[in-house]
């Protein structure tokens, strides 16, 4: 059985009339949290209506005093309209996008390739773990000699 209603549909439409609309608003003069004026606009048309018509009426209001920010020629609200609503007469603040161009043969694709290898003289040695290798690697504590590690019994002759 569903839990009794706290609020009547006026109530929480009453609640979004005051606060222009904004549900968190709303909730907080209703003493709920939002999501409940969220479940009423679910359920209930015109909670639901109420939201959408105090959002539109909000709009207006922002689109005239952009207007009006236009009309004096500030700046900052032309450069924003031509941003936006200009978009279809071509005010776009950036490029559209183009591929990088492909190259034309196969062999401009390895003269790419080999402006990229270094000579070997120039790359680090590797001992095949990851690591460079410079020559002073111990095994067990103990340095290598000849290039073998020292026998684990003790005996240092190899």
């Amino acid at each position: 059985m569903a839990a009794p209603r706290r609020f009547t549909v006026a109530q929480v439409v009453e609640a979004l009339n005051t606060s222009q609309g904004m549900v968190y608003l709303a909730a907080r003069m209703l003493g709920c949290c939002p999501n409940t004026v969220y479940n009423y606009a679910e359920r209930h048309a015109k909670v639901k209506e109420a939201i959408h018509t105090k959002q539109g009426e909000r709009l207006d209001m922002a689109e005239v005093a952009l207007l009006k920010a236009v009309t004096k020629g500030e700046a900052w609200a032309v450069c924003f309209t031509l941003k936006t609503l200009g978009k279809k007469r071509g005010f776009i603040e950036r490029p559209a996008y183009e591929p990088p161009k492909a190259p034309e043969s196969i062999l401009d694709q390895v003269r790419a390739m080999d402006a990229t290898i270094q000579p070997p003289g120039m790359m680090p040695l590797s001992n095949g773990n990851g690591h460079a290798s410079n020559g002073n690697h111990k095994t067990n504590g103990k340095p290598k000699k000849n290039g073998k590690a020292a026998a684990k019994n003790g005996n240092d002759k190899a």
